[in-house]
């Protein structure tokens, strides 16, 4: 027998105002009837729903630009847009080569960043290295030291395989990191949504959200590093999933040819990743060629 039961009203204003923010975010000039239009709500749900979020003090009315109006007379059409300062967030990549991080507001607009060296082998001095980091950002914004919820996520981008849902390091390359609940680890010092995930997949999905006006429905993101990753964006999402891993394209088994001639298994990461050029070209100039 199927149980069919629906959504209770208070869950349909959450998920449709999950829906309009992200439409916000993602379009350059929001208007009201237009995000009616793509999610298939009506006006007074979009209107109603938006003004919630002008007294929440979480978006604001703009003009539209000038640019952008197409003549007549009457009153000027007017876009609404996050307030810049109402939220912040910070994300950090743990990369093969170097620490980056980033202090965003809430319109995904930069502002404050910091390059550190790449991060200790040893889980513990990471996760010092880490909670500095993200001490040394909330300091540079008062409003985050002073208002609860100012600081509204953390994501932290690792290479390798993640338990996204636990928040725990699978495989990384860095071995005492793996099987550490970095998720948890972090969610004892900053009582904020933290996302833990694969560093490409991340980057994708920054990709994806700076993009403005027309985009595609699918993507495929290579990245080419210490290893290969190429993740695939479909329908403002990142395809996941126990079958689809991370995106890790470097893990895929080949049956390669040598030099020689002989055939072998290898990854794609020991024939294609920077660090395998790297290796190839120390060989060829070693041997004069």
């Amino acid at each position: 027998m199927i149980i069919e039961s629906g959504n209770s009203l208070l869950e349909t204003r959450r998920r449709n105002g999950i829906l309009i923010k992200n439409k916000i975010f993602r379009t350059e000039h929001a208007m009201r009837g237009e995000i009616a239009k793509e999610l298939g709500l009506t006006l007074p749900t979009i209107t109603n729903s938006i003004n919630e979020m002008i007294k929440e003090g979480v978006v604001e009315p703009e003009p539209l630009p000038e640019e952008c109006l197409s003549g007549g007379y009457g009153r000027k059409p007017q876009m609404v847009r996050f307030r810049r300062e109402a939220g912040y967030s910070i994300g950090i990549e743990l990369g093969a080569y170097h620490t980056r991080a980033v202090l965003v507001n809430l319109r995904g607009e930069v502002v404050e960043e910091r390059t550190r060296r790449k991060a200790a082998l040893q889980y513990g001095g990471m996760l010092v290295q880490v909670t500095d980091l993200i001490g040394e950002l909330c300091g540079c914004v008062p409003s985050l030291q002073k208002e609860e919820g100012k600081l509204i996520g953390i994501g932290i981008g690792v290479p390798g395989f993640v338990d996204t849902e636990g928040g725990t390091i699978r495989q990384n390359f860095r071995v005492d990191w793996n099987g550490r609940p970095l998720g948890a680890d972090l969610r004892e010092r900053y009582p904020v949504p933290i996302l833990i995930d694969n560093n490409t997949r991340f980057r994708a999905m920054g990709y994806e959200m700076q993009l403005r006006g027309t985009r595609p429905k699918m993507f495929a993101y290579l990245f080419i590093s210490r290893g290969l990753a190429c993740p695939i964006m479909y329908n403002d999402l990142v395809l996941s999933g126990a079958g689809a891993g991370a995106g890790e394209l470097g893990q895929t088994i080949l049956l390669y040819a040598g030099v020689n001639g002989e055939k072998r298994t290898v990854t794609a990461d020991q024939i294609a990743s920077e660090s395998a050029l790297f290796e190839r070209c120390r060989e060829e100039m070693e041997g004069g060629r």
